[in-house]
């Protein structure tokens, strides 16, 4: 909702669109505190001289999904449920993205249009490198490359990009029974343009002692900027649509709050009268 929408026809920079205003956590240190002791040993041994190394073993230390939990509650949740299985592919992508930033990498999340993956920066290839944490795969050239998400995108037809499963132990997950990989599906993708998890944990916090429940809160952090927007590719032929329905649901926003508000201040005006006229 809250999204740049761009299509194909204006030919922008995506990674320079991206990186104007990305919101990232400064104090990365404080991360320690949401990881399980245990955990903190394992992230101190891993491999350091490689980021496509230190990105697998990421996906490695997060563990396997089961898929019976979509959406938990809170960070400290994400980064300890996961570690059990519990989680969908927004979860496992935001504990693998927390520890990306941990650990040093520069990553960022890339969603399809029902799948939610993330995508980091190899400074050994000088590119970016798209991953699926939550089915442990990535995509690759002809040539055996691991791609990001938009050369995916871009590439043509034949041109021998295909999927392969990570190399780990217990990558299971069968691609050709998989439709989320689909051309159909890359038409519309988007970036969210920031990982600043302890910025909208602390706001998170403060509104969950109000009682709100999650997707009210989400609502009020996107809205009030500090949740991260997102940057929305898509084609000619959607562009037009995405952007009218952009509008509408801001207008839905506004008319909303507007009859809150005015209800708000009937309801304070009428006990106001109610204490003059006992």
């Amino acid at each position: 909702m809250f999204s740049e929408i761009v299509s194909d026809h204006q030919r922008i920079n995506v990674n320079e669109w991206l990186a104007r205003g990305f919101k990232r956590d400064k104090q990365t240190d404080l991360y320690a505190g949401y990881v399980h002791p245990n955990s903190l040993e394992m992230l101190e041994k891993l491999p350091k001289d490689s980021d496509r190394a230190l990105a697998l073993a990421i996906v490695d230390v997060i563990g396997h999904a089961d898929g019976s939990v979509c959406g938990l509650e809170t960070l400290g949740a994400t980064v300890f449920d996961t570690r059990r299985g519990k989680g969908c592919c927004s979860d496992y992508s935001k504990s693998w993205l927390f520890y990306a930033n941990y650990l040093g990498l520069t990553a960022r999340e890339v969603s399809l249009f029902n799948h939610t993956t993330v995508e980091y920066w190899d400074r050994q290839s000088g590119r970016w490198q798209w991953l699926d944490p939550y089915n442990r795969a990535e995509m690759v050239d002809a040539q055996g490359q691991a791609m990001s998400l938009l050369s995916v995108r871009n590439a043509d037809f034949g041109s021998g990009v295909s999927i392969k499963l990570l190399p780990l132990a217990d990558a299971k997950f069968d691609p050709d029974q998989y439709a989320g990989y689909s051309r159909t599906q890359m038409g519309t993708m988007l970036w969210r343009r920031g990982t600043n998890f302890l910025e909208v944990e602390a706001w998170d916090r403060r509104l969950q002692a109000w009682g709100l429940p999650k997707k009210v809160r989400q609502l009020v952090t996107l809205v009030s900027g500090v949740q991260p927007g997102w940057l929305m590719l898509t084609t000619h032929a959607d562009h037009f649509y995405y952007k009218l329905l952009r509008s509408l649901l801001w207008l839905v926003g506004v008319v909303w709050a507007s009859l809150n508000v005015l209800l708000f201040v009937c309801m304070w005006q009428c006990q106001k009268n109610g204490m003059r006229n006992p």
